[in-house]
This record gives C-alpha cells, structure tokens and sequence, in this order.
C-alpha cells in the first residue's frame, strides 16, 4: 500500500511523489520500494520520461539524475533531478520553413539592390537632361 497514492507514472514506474527543489530547474522524485527496483528506477530514460498524471515535472524536458539513493526511513528512493535540455519535438518543418524566409529575404535583397542601382541610373540620366535643358537654356539668354 502507498505511502503517497500513485498518481503519478514515470515510464511505467508508479512515483509516490514528485516535488520541485528551491533551486530553478532541480526535482526530486520518490519512488517507494515496494513498487519498483533500483534496476528499474536507474532504468528510466530521465532524457525523454513519459509522465503520466498531473506532476510537476514540466513536460517535453529531458533531465538528468544527479543523485539516487535509498532512503531506508521512508522504503523509498529518492531521485535528484537537475533539467538537462527542453524537448521541442519535431522542429524539422519549422527549419525548413526558416530556410525558405531567408532564401526570400535574399531574393528580395538582390531585387531591392537592382531597384537601387536602376533608380540611381534613371535619376543620373535626369540630371543629365536638366543639366542640358539648363545649359541650352542659358545659352539662349546669353546671346
């Protein structure tokens, strides 16, 4: 019989509980002796765990144990966990798409720059005709 209640499963291995530590990012796991094996709690994939129940252990982050020992006083062991990365899941659509942006953003990039150096050309073939114009101009005044 639990100590805890079995509300929580951690890659099949029922935890009696799961508290968040004072420091950011560290947890500690009980799990009663009488529902698992230290071959079983060294057993669980800390990097990817399948958490079943309501558990303070954030989802989609993998940890890893920093301390595992046996707590005689309570027949349980007791896991330290410290967070070790944020799963993200597949994130191979949203590289793909950023590799499409930056691709556009060049693309857009050299239109711009070609834009650029067209509206330089017109803009220098303008002055071109004002200065004529003027010149023709001031020659006809002079005369």
């Amino acid at each position: 019989m639990s100590l805890y209640g079995k509300n929580v499963k951690i890659c099949g291995i029922p935890c009696g509980l799961v508290l968040r530590a004072p420091e950011n990012g560290v947890y500690t796991v009980l799990i009663e002796r009488e529902f698992a094996t230290l071959e079983q709690v060294e057993g669980i994939d800390w990097a990817h765990p399948v958490i079943e129940g309501e558990c303070p252990l954030p989802v989609g982050y993998g940890f890893k144990p920093v301390n595992t020992q046996y707590r005689s006083s309570i027949r349980s062991f007791e896991v330290t966990l410290r967070v070790l990365d944020q799963y993200l899941g597949d994130v191979t659509g949203y590289v793909a798409e950023v590799k499409q942006l930056k691709e556009q953003a060049q693309e857009q990039s050299a239109e711009l720059a070609a834009k650029t150096a067209a509206l330089n050309d017109a803009t220098d073939l303008i002055q071109g005709m004002v200065d004529a114009v003027v010149d023709d101009v001031m020659s006809q005044v002079t005369e």
